[in-house]
């Protein structure tokens, strides 16, 4: 992902070069202020991305302390470390995106040594994608970084995969986990944000292709929107954002998108017409309970898949009337 014209994305050897002068212009957060509309920090008016919004302000605004960004591959890690990088004092020098699991040997020692690519990242963000595919000498050199001992960077990591479960299998150091995981950032799966949540996110892509492309349609129809709330989308932000393209591209001329512009597995047939009136608190209660016996009770972790923390999830249990649900099953320690 390229979020600005400063930042470079690095998966083989890399080519070293300064940094323009000018301020970088940032696709994630132009596109509503360029259609006249105010940017909101995440797009989502459920409980969990309020939540994810005010922590990632804060971590914004905090330019050196190291963020751990925790989600599924496809939940938008780098498109949030963008946004953490352009909101923040940080802004008017390099953002840095690193992809760990693509890196070789060779290039992962250029990158974190003193005059390589962290050099270039100098002032700015360094944004390590899937930081647990780091090597155990490439994460003691880390740490060193996050220990500042080295380069002014800030240090974003992302990770799809459970560090903590890394580290108790011996793939990932715990001193350099605690490091990172100062200000942990929980992306929720799309399948955890209700429908509401998800008109709005693909409003929000939809505003961004039609800036990126010119022939694509500016106006999109509701049953558009209504299809992309009903799918289940398991690739997550990065699915929606791809078939929306697909969609936009194919409907390119047209004035307005329509559901045959879709692709045919969004598509639907009259099925996907009936409308069910339901409150968006019947749906937030649904999911909160599905949620909870997925994870047997524990609601450590099924905070954790919310994208709130269990304070919150405890008075969900409680508005809800969702005890039943909330212990059955658990674990000792959760009890």
């Amino acid at each position: 992902m390229t979020v600005g014209t400063t930042s470079q994305t690095t998966t083989g050897l890399p080519a070293f070069a300064p940094p323009p002068a000018a301020p970088p212009v940032f696709v994630s957060r132009g596109p509503r202020e360029r259609l006249g509309r105010p940017a909101p920090w995440l797009p989502g008016s459920a409980l969990a991305l309020r939540e994810l919004a005010e922590q990632a302000a804060r971590a914004a605004a905090d330019h050196r302390t190291p963020v751990l960004l925790v989600g599924e591959r496809g939940t938008g890690k780098a498109r949030l470390a963008g946004l953490l990088h352009a909101r923040g004092a940080r802004r008017d020098n390099p953002f840095v995106e690193v992809r760990c699991a693509a890196l070789d040997a060779a290039t992962a020692e250029a990158l974190l040594a003193r005059d390589g690519m962290l050099a270039s990242a100098a002032g700015g963000t360094l944004f390590l994608s899937e930081v647990g595919a780091l090597s155990a000498a490439r994460q003691a050199e880390l740490l060193e970084i996050v220990s500042g001992a080295r380069n002014d960077v800030r240090v974003i990591a992302g990770s799809s995969r459970d560090l903590a479960v890394a580290i108790t299998d011996g793939a990932f150091r715990e001193d350099l986990y605690y490091r990172l995981s100062v200000m942990p950032l929980y992306l929720p799966p799309l399948r955890a944000r209700v429908a509401a949540d998800l008109v709005e996110l693909a409003n929000d892509v939809f505003d961004e292709l039609a800036v990126t492309l010119p022939d694509a349609p500016r106006v999109a129809s509701p049953t558009v929107f209504e299809r992309i709330a009903r799918a289940s989308w398991p690739g997550n932000v990065r699915e929606l954002r791809l078939s929306l393209e697909r969609a936009m591209t194919a409907a390119a001329g047209a004035d307005v998108l329509r559901p045959e512009h879709l692709p045919p597995e969004l598509r639907g047939g009259d099925s996907l017409e009936l409308h069910e009136p339901r409150s968006l608190a019947d749906v937030e209660r649904e999911h909160v309970e599905r949620t909870l016996r997925a994870h047997r009770g524990n609601r450590t972790h099924a905070a954790r898949e919310l994208g709130i923390s269990r304070a919150t999830l405890i008075k969900k249990v409680r508005e809800y009337g969702l005890e039943a649900a909330s212990r059955s099953r658990r674990t000792p320690e959760e009890s």
